[in-house]
Protein backbone atom coordinates (compact mmCIF):
# COMPACT_ATOMS: atom_id res chain seq x y z
CA UNK A 1 0.00 0.00 0.00
CA UNK A 2 0.73 3.52 -0.25
CA UNK A 3 1.57 6.24 1.96
CA UNK A 4 -1.37 8.46 0.71
CA UNK A 5 -3.59 5.13 1.07
CA UNK A 6 -2.58 4.33 4.72
CA UNK A 7 -3.64 7.87 5.72
CA UNK A 8 -6.73 8.51 4.10
CA UNK A 9 -7.47 5.43 5.91
CA UNK A 10 -6.64 6.50 8.94
CA UNK A 11 -8.32 9.53 8.35
CA UNK A 12 -11.11 8.26 7.91
CA UNK A 13 -10.95 5.66 10.94
CA UNK A 14 -10.50 7.91 13.18
CA UNK A 15 -12.95 10.71 11.88
CA UNK A 16 -15.29 7.65 12.12
CA UNK A 17 -14.87 7.47 15.42
CA UNK A 18 -15.22 10.78 16.18
CA UNK A 19 -18.60 10.48 14.67
CA UNK A 20 -19.89 7.61 16.11
CA UNK A 21 -18.55 9.14 18.94
CA UNK A 22 -21.10 12.22 19.47
CA UNK A 23 -24.05 10.48 17.31
CA UNK A 24 -24.12 7.27 19.22
CA UNK A 25 -27.21 6.21 20.97
CA UNK A 26 -27.27 7.37 24.87
CA UNK A 27 -29.53 4.08 26.11
CA UNK A 28 -30.98 1.38 24.52
CA UNK A 29 -31.07 1.82 20.88
CA UNK A 30 -33.75 -0.38 20.53
CA UNK A 31 -36.29 -3.02 22.45
CA UNK A 32 -33.50 -5.97 21.47
CA UNK A 33 -30.35 -4.28 22.99
CA UNK A 34 -32.14 -4.05 26.18
CA UNK A 35 -33.90 -7.64 26.00
CA UNK A 36 -29.46 -7.97 25.99
CA UNK A 37 -29.21 -6.53 28.82
CA UNK A 38 -32.00 -8.67 31.01
CA UNK A 39 -30.93 -12.09 29.16
CA UNK A 40 -27.11 -11.35 31.13
CA UNK A 41 -28.64 -9.96 34.25
CA UNK A 42 -30.64 -12.93 34.39
CA UNK A 43 -27.57 -15.54 33.53
CA UNK A 44 -25.15 -14.18 35.78
CA UNK A 45 -28.24 -13.90 39.03
CA UNK A 46 -29.01 -17.88 38.33
CA UNK A 47 -26.61 -19.11 36.15
CA UNK A 48 -29.54 -20.20 33.82
CA UNK A 49 -31.63 -18.32 31.46
CA UNK A 50 -35.90 -18.30 32.55
CA UNK A 51 -36.78 -18.72 28.98
CA UNK A 52 -35.00 -19.63 25.55
CA UNK A 53 -33.65 -16.52 23.96
CA UNK A 54 -32.32 -17.53 21.05
CA UNK A 55 -29.49 -15.10 22.12
CA UNK A 56 -27.37 -18.20 23.46
CA UNK A 57 -27.57 -19.30 20.49
CA UNK A 58 -26.66 -17.38 17.67
CA UNK A 59 -24.37 -14.85 19.91
CA UNK A 60 -23.41 -16.92 22.78
CA UNK A 61 -19.30 -15.19 22.77
CA UNK A 62 -21.36 -11.51 23.06
CA UNK A 63 -23.23 -12.77 25.98
CA UNK A 64 -20.42 -14.12 27.30
CA UNK A 65 -18.30 -11.42 26.67
CA UNK A 66 -21.02 -8.88 28.80
CA UNK A 67 -21.05 -11.55 31.56
CA UNK A 68 -17.26 -11.63 32.39
CA UNK A 69 -17.89 -7.75 32.49
CA UNK A 70 -20.80 -7.81 34.84
CA UNK A 71 -18.45 -10.26 37.19
CA UNK A 72 -15.72 -7.82 37.05
CA UNK A 73 -16.80 -4.79 37.99
CA UNK A 74 -19.63 -3.53 35.14
CA UNK A 75 -22.83 -2.28 36.68
CA UNK A 76 -25.86 -3.19 34.89
CA UNK A 77 -26.68 0.97 34.62
CA UNK A 78 -23.84 0.84 32.54
CA UNK A 79 -24.50 -1.69 30.47
CA UNK A 80 -26.06 -0.11 27.22
CA UNK A 81 -23.28 2.87 27.82
CA UNK A 82 -20.58 0.10 27.33
CA UNK A 83 -22.05 -1.79 23.98
CA UNK A 84 -22.68 0.93 22.05
CA UNK A 85 -19.39 1.88 23.04
CA UNK A 86 -18.26 -1.33 21.62
CA UNK A 87 -19.93 -0.90 18.21
CA UNK A 88 -18.64 2.67 17.92
CA UNK A 89 -14.99 0.91 17.83
CA UNK A 90 -15.88 -2.20 15.72
CA UNK A 91 -18.08 -0.15 13.34
CA UNK A 92 -14.80 2.36 12.67
CA UNK A 93 -12.50 -0.98 12.64
CA UNK A 94 -14.10 -2.51 10.23
CA UNK A 95 -13.15 0.06 7.86
CA UNK A 96 -9.55 -0.92 7.60
CA UNK A 97 -10.31 -4.84 6.62
CA UNK A 98 -13.21 -3.93 4.17
CA UNK A 99 -10.61 -1.20 2.31
CA UNK A 100 -8.11 -3.79 2.33
CA UNK A 101 -10.47 -6.48 0.81
CA UNK A 102 -11.69 -3.77 -1.80
CA UNK A 103 -8.12 -3.10 -2.70
CA UNK A 104 -7.44 -6.60 -3.57
CA UNK A 105 -10.36 -6.83 -5.52
CA UNK A 106 -10.72 -3.79 -7.18
CA UNK A 107 -6.57 -3.35 -7.61
CA UNK A 108 -6.95 0.39 -7.14
CA UNK A 109 -6.22 2.63 -3.84
CA UNK A 110 -8.96 5.06 -4.89
CA UNK A 111 -11.81 2.60 -5.99
CA UNK A 112 -11.42 0.72 -2.98
CA UNK A 113 -11.23 4.16 -0.49
CA UNK A 114 -14.47 5.50 -2.82
CA UNK A 115 -16.41 2.30 -1.76
CA UNK A 116 -15.59 2.46 1.57
CA UNK A 117 -16.87 6.17 1.97
CA UNK A 118 -19.99 5.06 -0.16
CA UNK A 119 -20.64 2.02 2.18
CA UNK A 120 -19.58 4.51 5.36
CA UNK A 121 -22.63 6.03 4.72
CA UNK A 122 -25.58 3.50 3.66
CA UNK A 123 -28.62 3.12 7.06
CA UNK A 124 -27.44 -0.21 8.19
CA UNK A 125 -23.94 0.13 8.90
CA UNK A 126 -24.34 4.00 10.45
CA UNK A 127 -27.40 3.31 12.97
CA UNK A 128 -25.27 -0.09 13.50
CA UNK A 129 -22.93 2.00 15.18
CA UNK A 130 -25.33 4.03 16.73
CA UNK A 131 -26.31 1.65 19.43
CA UNK A 132 -24.87 -2.32 21.10
CA UNK A 133 -25.54 -5.45 18.92
CA UNK A 134 -23.17 -7.69 18.01
CA UNK A 135 -23.98 -7.77 14.70
CA UNK A 136 -21.23 -5.02 13.93
CA UNK A 137 -18.52 -6.42 15.97
CA UNK A 138 -19.29 -9.84 13.96
CA UNK A 139 -18.81 -7.75 10.81
CA UNK A 140 -15.70 -6.47 11.82
CA UNK A 141 -14.26 -9.77 11.95
CA UNK A 142 -16.01 -11.43 8.80
CA UNK A 143 -14.33 -8.59 7.00
CA UNK A 144 -11.14 -9.77 8.43
CA UNK A 145 -11.70 -13.57 7.67
CA UNK A 146 -12.04 -12.37 4.05
CA UNK A 147 -9.25 -10.06 3.54
CA UNK A 148 -7.22 -12.79 5.23
CA UNK A 149 -8.39 -15.51 3.27
CA UNK A 150 -7.97 -13.41 0.15
CA UNK A 151 -4.16 -12.81 1.32
CA UNK A 152 -3.35 -16.39 1.23
CA UNK A 153 -4.90 -16.57 -2.05
CA UNK A 154 -2.72 -14.14 -3.36
CA UNK A 155 0.51 -15.26 -1.73
CA UNK A 156 -0.31 -18.77 -2.34
CA UNK A 157 2.27 -18.59 -5.40
CA UNK A 158 5.09 -18.18 -3.09
CA UNK A 159 7.26 -20.86 -1.75
CA UNK A 160 5.89 -21.11 1.85
CA UNK A 161 2.44 -21.74 0.48
CA UNK A 162 0.97 -25.32 1.33
CA UNK A 163 1.61 -27.63 -1.75
CA UNK A 164 -1.82 -29.16 -1.37
CA UNK A 165 -4.00 -26.06 -1.67
CA UNK A 166 -1.84 -23.17 -2.64
CA UNK A 167 -2.73 -21.29 0.27
CA UNK A 168 -0.56 -19.22 2.37
CA UNK A 169 -0.92 -20.84 5.98
CA UNK A 170 -0.69 -17.97 8.08
CA UNK A 171 -2.58 -15.91 6.58
CA UNK A 172 -5.86 -18.69 5.92
CA UNK A 173 -5.12 -19.63 10.02
CA UNK A 174 -5.95 -15.68 10.70
CA UNK A 175 -9.16 -16.51 8.49
CA UNK A 176 -10.33 -19.46 10.39
CA UNK A 177 -9.80 -17.98 13.67
CA UNK A 178 -11.45 -14.37 12.94
CA UNK A 179 -14.09 -16.44 11.49
CA UNK A 180 -14.65 -18.32 14.57
CA UNK A 181 -14.58 -14.93 15.87
CA UNK A 182 -17.48 -13.72 13.59
CA UNK A 183 -19.54 -16.85 13.96
CA UNK A 184 -19.21 -17.29 17.81
CA UNK A 185 -20.89 -13.29 18.39
CA UNK A 186 -23.37 -13.59 15.32
CA UNK A 187 -24.33 -17.12 14.05
CA UNK A 188 -26.42 -16.15 11.23
CA UNK A 189 -23.12 -14.01 9.74
CA UNK A 190 -22.78 -17.13 7.76
CA UNK A 191 -25.63 -16.03 5.36
CA UNK A 192 -23.09 -13.89 3.88
CA UNK A 193 -20.60 -16.93 3.71
CA UNK A 194 -20.98 -17.59 0.27
CA UNK A 195 -18.12 -14.94 -0.10
CA UNK A 196 -15.50 -16.98 0.58
CA UNK A 197 -16.43 -19.56 -2.16
CA UNK A 198 -17.19 -16.66 -4.66
CA UNK A 199 -13.85 -14.76 -3.71
CA UNK A 200 -11.38 -17.98 -5.33
CA UNK A 201 -11.78 -16.92 -8.90
CA UNK A 202 -11.57 -13.02 -7.84
CA UNK A 203 -8.05 -13.75 -6.91
CA UNK A 204 -6.95 -16.83 -8.35
CA UNK A 205 -7.02 -19.94 -10.18
CA UNK A 206 -10.20 -21.85 -8.63
CA UNK A 207 -9.47 -25.57 -7.63
CA UNK A 208 -11.76 -27.91 -5.84
CA UNK A 209 -9.28 -27.55 -3.02
CA UNK A 210 -9.18 -24.38 -2.49
CA UNK A 211 -13.01 -24.24 -2.88
CA UNK A 212 -13.87 -26.70 -0.44
CA UNK A 213 -11.67 -24.76 2.05
CA UNK A 214 -13.72 -21.76 1.34
CA UNK A 215 -16.37 -23.54 1.96
CA UNK A 216 -15.14 -24.60 5.59
CA UNK A 217 -14.29 -21.23 6.65
CA UNK A 218 -18.05 -19.86 7.19
CA UNK A 219 -18.57 -23.65 8.95
CA UNK A 220 -16.10 -22.59 11.58
CA UNK A 221 -17.82 -19.46 12.85
CA UNK A 222 -20.93 -21.54 13.06
CA UNK A 223 -19.18 -24.45 15.07
CA UNK A 224 -17.84 -21.65 17.32
CA UNK A 225 -20.79 -20.79 18.00
CA UNK A 226 -22.59 -24.11 18.67
CA UNK A 227 -19.64 -25.30 20.75
CA UNK A 228 -19.54 -22.42 22.76
CA UNK A 229 -23.46 -22.60 23.28
CA UNK A 230 -23.84 -25.72 24.49
CA UNK A 231 -20.07 -25.80 26.45
CA UNK A 232 -21.15 -22.21 28.36
CA UNK A 233 -24.35 -21.34 28.25
CA UNK A 234 -27.23 -22.97 29.51
CA UNK A 235 -29.29 -24.21 26.58
CA UNK A 236 -32.65 -26.40 27.67
CA UNK A 237 -33.71 -28.07 24.19
CA UNK A 238 -31.98 -28.92 21.26
CA UNK A 239 -31.20 -27.24 18.19
CA UNK A 240 -33.67 -29.24 16.02
CA UNK A 241 -36.74 -28.42 18.59
CA UNK A 242 -35.23 -24.72 19.30
CA UNK A 243 -34.82 -24.44 14.96
CA UNK A 244 -38.77 -25.87 15.04
CA UNK A 245 -40.27 -23.80 17.68
CA UNK A 246 -38.21 -20.59 16.14
CA UNK A 247 -39.28 -21.17 12.53
CA UNK A 248 -43.49 -21.25 14.14
CA UNK A 249 -42.69 -18.57 15.68
CA UNK A 250 -41.16 -16.49 12.59
CA UNK A 251 -41.83 -18.44 9.44
CA UNK A 252 -40.88 -18.00 5.93
CA UNK A 253 -43.92 -16.34 4.47
CA UNK A 254 -43.30 -15.06 0.16
CA UNK A 255 -46.23 -12.29 0.97
CA UNK A 256 -43.31 -10.68 3.14
CA UNK A 257 -41.48 -10.14 -0.68
CA UNK A 258 -44.40 -7.94 -2.31
CA UNK A 259 -45.32 -6.03 1.28
CA UNK A 260 -44.45 -2.74 0.79
CA UNK A 261 -44.10 -1.66 4.82
CA UNK A 262 -41.69 -4.97 4.40
CA UNK A 263 -39.91 -4.14 1.80
CA UNK A 264 -39.36 -0.78 2.68
CA UNK A 265 -36.70 -1.97 5.34
CA UNK A 266 -34.52 -3.26 2.47
CA UNK A 267 -34.80 -0.39 0.63
CA UNK A 268 -33.74 2.10 3.56
CA UNK A 269 -31.20 -0.62 4.64
CA UNK A 270 -28.94 1.07 1.40
CA UNK A 271 -31.65 3.88 0.01
CA UNK A 272 -33.27 3.90 -3.02
CA UNK A 273 -31.11 5.96 -5.38
CA UNK A 274 -28.07 4.18 -3.92
CA UNK A 275 -30.08 1.15 -5.01
CA UNK A 276 -30.22 2.71 -8.37
CA UNK A 277 -26.90 3.69 -8.76
CA UNK A 278 -25.83 -0.01 -7.20
CA UNK A 279 -27.89 -1.26 -10.74
CA UNK A 280 -26.08 1.03 -12.96
CA UNK A 281 -22.85 -0.15 -11.60
CA UNK A 282 -23.70 -4.03 -12.30
CA UNK A 283 -24.64 -2.68 -16.05
CA UNK A 284 -20.89 -1.27 -15.95
CA UNK A 285 -19.08 -4.06 -15.02
CA UNK A 286 -21.24 -6.32 -17.19
CA UNK A 287 -21.02 -4.25 -20.32
CA UNK A 288 -19.15 -5.62 -23.41
CA UNK A 289 -18.63 -2.25 -25.08
CA UNK A 290 -14.95 -1.34 -25.56
CA UNK A 291 -13.05 -3.97 -23.14
CA UNK A 292 -11.38 -6.87 -23.16
CA UNK A 293 -12.11 -10.00 -22.29
CA UNK A 294 -10.32 -9.65 -19.29
CA UNK A 295 -12.02 -6.80 -18.30
CA UNK A 296 -14.55 -8.33 -18.51
CA UNK A 297 -13.96 -11.80 -17.21
CA UNK A 298 -12.87 -9.41 -13.58
CA UNK A 299 -16.17 -7.11 -13.92
CA UNK A 300 -18.42 -10.76 -13.78
CA UNK A 301 -16.41 -12.62 -10.80
CA UNK A 302 -17.01 -9.16 -9.00
CA UNK A 303 -20.60 -8.97 -9.76
CA UNK A 304 -21.15 -12.92 -9.13
CA UNK A 305 -18.92 -12.05 -5.49
CA UNK A 306 -21.58 -9.18 -5.09
CA UNK A 307 -24.78 -12.07 -5.24
CA UNK A 308 -23.09 -14.78 -3.98
CA UNK A 309 -22.23 -12.63 -0.45
CA UNK A 310 -25.31 -10.69 -0.10
CA UNK A 311 -28.34 -12.07 -2.10
CA UNK A 312 -28.92 -15.05 0.70
CA UNK A 313 -29.32 -12.63 3.53
CA UNK A 314 -31.10 -10.32 1.14
CA UNK A 315 -33.70 -13.19 0.86
CA UNK A 316 -33.79 -14.83 4.26
CA UNK A 317 -34.70 -12.18 5.99
CA UNK A 318 -36.71 -10.24 3.19
CA UNK A 319 -39.10 -13.60 3.76
CA UNK A 320 -39.54 -13.11 7.44
CA UNK A 321 -41.73 -10.34 8.95
CA UNK A 322 -39.44 -9.84 12.43
CA UNK A 323 -37.06 -8.10 10.03
CA UNK A 324 -34.57 -4.90 10.53
CA UNK A 325 -32.16 -3.04 8.77
CA UNK A 326 -29.28 -3.94 11.18
CA UNK A 327 -29.54 -7.64 9.46
CA UNK A 328 -28.80 -6.29 6.25
CA UNK A 329 -25.12 -4.44 7.45
CA UNK A 330 -22.81 -7.48 6.29
CA UNK A 331 -24.77 -7.95 3.09
CA UNK A 332 -24.40 -4.56 1.04
CA UNK A 333 -20.53 -4.55 1.85
CA UNK A 334 -20.10 -5.87 -1.53
CA UNK A 335 -22.82 -3.27 -3.18
CA UNK A 336 -20.53 -0.60 -2.66
CA UNK A 337 -17.88 -1.79 -4.67
CA UNK A 338 -19.71 -2.83 -7.27
CA UNK A 339 -21.32 0.71 -7.39
CA UNK A 340 -18.21 2.51 -7.43
CA UNK A 341 -16.21 -0.46 -9.54
CA UNK A 342 -19.13 -0.70 -12.13
CA UNK A 343 -19.26 3.64 -12.59
CA UNK A 344 -15.46 3.73 -13.10
CA UNK A 345 -15.90 1.26 -16.13
CA UNK A 346 -18.65 3.86 -17.46
CA UNK A 347 -17.44 6.89 -16.26
CA UNK A 348 -13.70 6.66 -16.66
CA UNK A 349 -11.72 9.32 -15.33
CA UNK A 350 -11.75 9.08 -11.89
CA UNK A 351 -12.71 12.66 -11.11
CA UNK A 352 -16.31 12.41 -12.54
CA UNK A 353 -16.62 9.24 -10.53
CA UNK A 354 -16.11 11.41 -7.10
CA UNK A 355 -18.44 13.68 -8.12
CA UNK A 356 -20.95 10.97 -9.07
CA UNK A 357 -20.93 9.25 -5.95
CA UNK A 358 -20.59 12.67 -3.94
CA UNK A 359 -23.86 13.39 -5.94
CA UNK A 360 -25.64 10.29 -5.67
CA UNK A 361 -24.78 9.68 -1.87
CA UNK A 362 -26.55 13.64 -1.10
CA UNK A 363 -29.57 13.01 -3.30
CA UNK A 364 -30.04 9.19 -1.49
CA UNK A 365 -30.04 11.09 1.71
CA UNK A 366 -33.38 13.11 1.15
CA UNK A 367 -34.99 10.40 -0.67
CA UNK A 368 -36.75 9.19 2.46
CA UNK A 369 -38.10 10.93 5.72
CA UNK A 370 -36.45 10.81 8.91
CA UNK A 371 -37.81 7.66 10.64
CA UNK A 372 -37.67 7.46 14.94
CA UNK A 373 -37.76 3.77 14.11
CA UNK A 374 -33.99 1.81 13.74
CA UNK A 375 -35.55 -1.38 12.52
CA UNK A 376 -36.77 0.88 9.29
CA UNK A 377 -33.87 3.51 9.17
CA UNK A 378 -33.92 6.12 6.67
CA UNK A 379 -31.26 7.75 4.46
CA UNK A 380 -31.51 11.03 6.63
CA UNK A 381 -29.21 9.93 8.88
CA UNK A 382 -28.94 12.72 11.55
CA UNK A 383 -32.64 13.48 11.59
CA UNK A 384 -33.38 9.81 12.05
CA UNK A 385 -30.60 9.50 14.93
CA UNK A 386 -32.32 12.96 16.89
CA UNK A 387 -35.86 11.33 16.27
CA UNK A 388 -34.75 7.47 17.62
CA UNK A 389 -32.94 9.02 20.67
CA UNK A 390 -35.89 10.93 21.71
CA UNK A 391 -38.04 7.73 21.50
CA UNK A 392 -35.18 6.20 23.29
CA UNK A 393 -35.19 8.61 26.09
CA UNK A 394 -38.81 8.05 26.31
CA UNK A 395 -39.09 4.64 26.65
CA UNK A 396 -36.47 4.74 29.44
CA UNK A 397 -37.94 7.37 31.08
CA UNK A 398 -40.92 5.42 31.40
CA UNK A 399 -38.87 2.64 32.65
CA UNK A 400 -37.53 4.55 35.16
CA UNK A 401 -40.53 5.76 36.92
CA UNK A 402 -42.20 2.50 36.42
CA UNK A 403 -39.28 1.37 38.25
CA UNK A 404 -39.04 3.39 41.33
CA UNK A 405 -43.15 3.26 41.93
CA UNK A 406 -43.48 1.75 44.95
CA UNK A 407 -46.25 -1.27 45.11
CA UNK A 408 -46.34 -4.55 46.03
CA UNK A 409 -47.86 -5.84 42.95
CA UNK A 410 -47.37 -4.12 39.96
CA UNK A 411 -48.49 -4.73 36.48
CA UNK A 412 -46.56 -3.59 33.03
CA UNK A 413 -48.04 -3.83 29.92
CA UNK A 414 -46.93 -2.86 26.34
CA UNK A 415 -44.79 -4.24 23.48
CA UNK A 416 -41.88 -2.22 22.39
CA UNK A 417 -41.00 -0.25 25.33
CA UNK A 418 -41.54 -3.44 27.96
CA UNK A 419 -37.96 -4.44 27.81
CA UNK A 420 -37.14 -1.09 29.32
CA UNK A 421 -39.18 -1.23 32.22
CA UNK A 422 -38.64 -4.29 32.78
CA UNK A 423 -34.50 -4.20 32.79
CA UNK A 424 -34.75 -0.56 34.66
CA UNK A 425 -36.46 -3.07 37.37
CA UNK A 426 -34.13 -5.71 37.47
CA UNK A 427 -31.23 -3.34 37.43
CA UNK A 428 -32.25 -1.47 40.70
CA UNK A 429 -33.40 -4.94 42.29
CA UNK A 430 -31.12 -6.48 45.70
CA UNK A 431 -32.04 -9.79 43.67
CA UNK A 432 -34.92 -10.99 41.03
CA UNK A 433 -36.69 -14.24 40.44
CA UNK A 434 -38.08 -14.43 36.75
CA UNK A 435 -40.91 -17.18 35.99
CA UNK A 436 -41.82 -17.38 33.23
CA UNK A 437 -45.57 -18.58 32.11
CA UNK A 438 -45.92 -18.14 28.50
CA UNK A 439 -43.03 -17.41 26.62
CA UNK A 440 -43.04 -13.91 25.06
CA UNK A 441 -46.35 -12.60 26.63
CA UNK A 442 -47.09 -13.67 30.02
CA UNK A 443 -44.45 -13.77 33.36
CA UNK A 444 -43.63 -12.56 36.56
CA UNK A 445 -40.83 -10.97 38.54
CA UNK A 446 -40.17 -11.85 42.13
CA UNK A 447 -38.05 -8.68 43.48
CA UNK A 448 -36.32 -7.53 46.30
CA UNK A 449 -35.66 -4.14 45.41
CA UNK A 450 -34.95 -0.96 48.22
CA UNK A 451 -38.41 -0.45 48.91
CA UNK A 452 -39.08 -3.75 49.86
CA UNK A 453 -40.44 -6.72 48.49
CA UNK A 454 -43.07 -6.65 45.36
CA UNK A 455 -44.46 -9.04 42.45
CA UNK A 456 -44.17 -7.28 38.51
CA UNK A 457 -46.01 -9.02 36.54
CA UNK A 458 -45.46 -8.55 32.81
CA UNK A 459 -48.09 -9.00 29.61
CA UNK A 460 -46.79 -8.33 26.42
CA UNK A 461 -49.33 -7.77 24.30
CA UNK A 462 -52.86 -7.57 23.48
CA UNK A 463 -54.52 -9.96 26.32
CA UNK A 464 -56.66 -9.65 28.93
CA UNK A 465 -55.76 -8.62 31.60
CA UNK A 466 -57.94 -9.07 34.65
CA UNK A 467 -55.41 -7.64 36.87
CA UNK A 468 -56.72 -4.06 36.38
CA UNK A 469 -60.28 -4.85 37.90
CA UNK A 470 -58.18 -4.97 41.40
CA UNK A 471 -57.16 -2.05 43.01
CA UNK A 472 -54.00 -4.18 44.62
CA UNK A 473 -52.54 -3.79 40.95
CA UNK A 474 -50.32 -0.67 40.15
CA UNK A 475 -50.66 -0.64 36.42
CA UNK A 476 -48.18 0.76 34.16
CA UNK A 477 -48.55 1.24 29.91
CA UNK A 478 -44.52 1.02 29.16
CA UNK A 479 -45.57 2.95 25.70
CA UNK A 480 -47.55 5.55 26.86
CA UNK A 481 -45.38 5.97 30.16
CA UNK A 482 -48.19 5.63 32.50
CA UNK A 483 -51.68 4.14 33.61
CA UNK A 484 -53.20 2.34 30.50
Amino acid sequence: MKRWEWRLLGALTLLSLAIHFYFRIRGFGEQDEARLGLYALDWRAHGVFATDTYLNRTSPLYLMLLGYALDHGLSPGAISHVLNLVNVLFGSLALVPMFLLFRELARDGRTAFLAVVAYWFAPAFWYGQGYGMPHIPSLAFFLTSLYAFARALTDGSREHAHPATGLEPRWLAVAAVTSALAGALKSDIVLSGLAFPALVPCLGAPTVRRLLVACALPAVGVAAALFLSHAFLPVGISTFDFAASWNQQFPFDWRALVDRRHWLITERALGSVFWVAAAAGFVGLLRRADRSEAEIGAGRRLVLLCVAWALPTVLFWGLIWAHAARHLAAALVPVALVTVAGWRELLGAMPRVVAAVAGMLVVNYFSAPATNHPHLAAPRLFASRDLMQALTDEFTKSGEEFARARAPRKLLLGAGAVPYCEFAVIAQARRFERRVNKPGELWDLDVASPGGPELVRIRRGPQPTPERADPGWFAWNAERGGAP
